[in-house]
């Protein structure tokens, strides 16, 4: 078969790689195929598939009954993780998530005809040559024979920014905080995010409460849950959220938009909408699924644009969504931004700092480096990667004189989180191909594959590790390819690591660990305070900036646009605050009550504060929004070491009153009309009988001049003295 792409070079590498894991956990390894099994049956030759997919086909037979199964089992064998991001996404219908990229000028009709035989197209694009459908596994070898095609795999699970679920679980210790006070509105659960914003403060203030505003969310569902411990209609009777029975008189009800097509859904989005509705409760509602891949979710976003959105706020990371440049999902927050409409994201959870030794206070959640810097490698590449796929370089992380293939890292105990390797390339057809290995001798090695032929853009699953564990992280540059850079690198390792060996450098840029649109020029990205004590942020705040190396192509499909200097975003825009409470997502705290935790549940805060003021001054504009967000922020207490703080708070805490009070300051009243002077008498020719009228108007003007002359020579004398050495 035909592997496609360059993506193609790691299929059958697992087979060395199998063999180099020394104990437990089993290695993980996501997208490194497997040599497929000589007895099943294979697809044509000429078939463009991933590596991944080229490993599992020949497991999954064609019985509508059986493929199913035999999908899940032969993706476990290649180490594709059973839940979170990077696992296989299944749809309600029964079909699996598949990404389909066709030559130029396709999907055409007859395309889209084709893909819809075997399953449902959820999203499709010409410009981008792809398509996000759900196919039947019993169909999979039917998808990877059609027309026009020049590479399929499986579409992926994206990452959430919350640190919460749906669960009922028991009472977490971490964010109890003692019985909840009778409500003060009709509302089941009161809001407590509404007073460290001070959004109580701008509601009665100036009379606002979102009222003519409409908000849109993306998450991943709004009412699928299965282990949710409410409905939407649970919440709307409780007063949580709007519609025909809100005991508040808040009658419209929130407008599904889109509804997540997958099986494995939290709510999170239902969640983050009642804290919208807490904050703002006369906020029109609307929601959209980000769906299963970047097309979708830029789907979702314009679907909301074009419902009516005003203010969008997301929560999603999608695999693919690209940093060093606008890829699908930045396009489209451009798009409607441009149209008028204020976009905000939770800026993320994979802040991360060295918790003890020289490095305490350091962030070290990313790595980045603004140019590639090549040496050889040690035997382990060879020894990992097997020769087949060499010849190999390896990034030097030594900013000094020496050189260095590995930088030590300290991997947190139960980690199974995932691992994000970019490079400044152009989307397309990226000239050069890296990966990364993270090697803990005695417990095995984790590599790190690019995710499609088209984006250059790497991502793996760390093993679960049952404590501290020592490893070493190295970046590989794959030279088979006739163009070799040396392009701007970062990847980005979030809470997995406690510690690593370069946490300082005056070269490359430590603890940056913003992912994806997030931080894009075009979008507010939101940090995260506590709710009980918004006085620092928190530890796992993603870490700015947002550096672009590429803007948006003169034209949809073309190539993006090479920047002459790089574009640096200073994210996130401003802190909100997270804890907010829900009657059924996050940390139980007493009954009926649960705290939202992460960026998630700051980021819909601050689009309700935004609201607020948009309320009140219809004619703002985004940048009118930024600015007034950034001038009004309150200050707040930083205490990671040698990274800007504004890099991780923004410009300070959200202060509702303030921004809706700057937002749209009403020009001060004109100052009331002088009164008139008295008429004056009428002149007579006879002078005064007494003589006295005269001598009284001489006297005032004398008076009057020699209060001048003297105020005249007070100021000359200071002036004089002022002169004097």
């Amino acid at each position: 078969m035909r592997v496609g792409g360059r993506a193609g070079r790691w299929l059958g590498l697992i087979a060395a790689l199998g063999a180099l894991a020394l104990g437990p956990p089993a290695l993980g390894a996501l997208g490194l195929g497997a040599v497929p099994n000589a007895a099943a049956a294979e697809p044509d030759a000429d078939a463009p598939v991933s590596g991944r997919l080229a490993a599992v086909l020949p497991e999954v037979s064609e019985d509508a009954s059986a493929a199913p199964r035999e999908l899940v089992d032969a993706a476990a064998r290649q180490g594709v993780p059973a839940d979170g991001p990077g696992s296989l996404q299944f749809g309600r219908d029964g079909g699996i998530a598949m990404t389909l990229l066709y030559e130029a000028g396709h999907p055409d009709d007859a395309d889209l005809s084709a893909v819809a035989d075997l399953g449902t197209v959820l999203a499709s694009s010409r410009p981008w040559a792809e398509v996000t459908a759900m196919v039947r596994p019993d169909r999979l070898h039917a998808v990877v024979e059609l027309p026009n095609l020049r590479f399929v795999d499986f579409a992926f699970g994206s990452v959430t920014t919350s640190t919460s679920s749906s669960s009922s679980s028991g009472m977490s210790a971490a964010t109890a905080v003692g019985a909840v006070a009778a409500p003060a509105g009709c509302a089941a659960v009161p809001s407590n995010a509404s007073v460290p914003v001070r959004a109580d403060v701008a509601r009665a203030h100036f009379g606002v409460d979102g009222t003519g505003i409409t908000i849109g969310v993306i998450s991943d569902s709004f009412d699928l849950a299965p282990n949710a411990v409410t409905r939407a209609a649970d919440d709307v009777a409780a007063g949580m959220l709007p519609g025909p029975a809100n005991p508040c008189g808040r009658v419209q009800p929130v407008g599904v938009v889109a509804e997540s097509a997958g099986q494995i859904s939290s709510d999170e989005g239902r969640g983050m909408l009642q804290l919208v509705h807490g904050v703002a409760p006369g906020a029109t509602l609307l929601f959209a699924s980000s769906g299963v891949t970047s097309l979708t979710y830029a789907q979702a976003i314009r679907q909301l644009a074009a419902a009516g959105a005003d203010i969008i706020v997301d929560d999603i990371w999608n695999l693919g969504d690209l940093f060093f440049q606008p890829g699908q999902v930045g396009e489209a927050v451009h798009e409607v931004t441009q149209a008028g409409v204020a976009y905000f994201a939770a800026a993320g959870n994979d802040g991360m700092f060295a918790d003890a030794g020289p490095n305490v206070g350091l962030p070290i959640g990313g790595w980045a480096t603004d140019a590639y810097r090549p040496m050889p490698c040690p035997d382990v590449v060879a020894e990992t990667l097997g020769p087949a796929s060499g010849p190999y370089d390896c990034m030097d992380f030594n900013p000094g004189a020496g050189q260095d293939a590995t930088n030590e890292v300290m991997i947190a105990a139960g980690a199974g989180a995932p691992i994000r390797l970019e490079w400044a390339e152009p989307v397309g057809d990226p000239p050069t191909e890296f990966v990364a290995i993270l090697d803990a001798p005695g417990f095995g090695r984790d590599v790190v594959i690019p995710l499609r032929p088209d984006l250059p853009f790497a991502f793996g699953r760390i093993s679960e590790l049952a404590g501290e564990t020592p490893a070493q992280l190295l970046i590989v540059r794959a030279e088979a390819d006739v163009a070799i850079g040396t392009p701007a690198v970062r990847i980005v390792l979030g809470r997995i690591v406690t510690d690593v060996e370069y946490a300082r450098s005056d070269v490359d840029s430590v603890g940056m660990s913003m992912s994806g649109h997030q931080g894009g020029r075009d979008v507010f990205a939101v940090a995260a305070a506590d709710v009980n004590a918004p006085v620092s942020p928190r530890a796992y705040t993603s870490v700015g900036p947002g550096v672009w190396y590429f803007d948006l192509p003169a034209e949809p499909g073309g190539a993006p646009t090479p920047l002459a200097e790089p574009f640096v975003n200073d994210a996130p825009l401003v802190t909100s605050v997270d804890g907010g409470w829900t009657n059924f997502f996050g940390n139980l705290v007493e009954p009926g009550v649960y705290a939202f935790n992460g960026t998630s549940a700051a980021a819909p805060v601050a689009a309700a504060v935004a609201a607020l003021g948009m309320q009140r001054c219809r004619e703002a504009t985004v940048a009118d929004v930024r600015t007034a967000l950034e001038q009004t922020a309150q200050p707040l207490i930083v205490n990671a070491r040698e990274v800007d703080p504004r890099h991780i708070i923004g410009a300070g805490l959200v202060d509702a009153d303030g921004f809706v009070g700057a937002l749209c300051q009403e020009p001060a009243p004109p100052a009331p009309p002088a009164p008139p002077a008295p008429a004056a008498p009428a002149a007579s020719a006879a002078l005064p009988p007494t003589g006295r009228d005269a001598p009284v108007a001489t006297l005032a003007i004398g008076i009057a001049l020699l209060l001048g002359w003297a105020l005249l020579a007070v100021v000359v004398r200071r002036r004089g003295a002022s002169m004097r050495p």
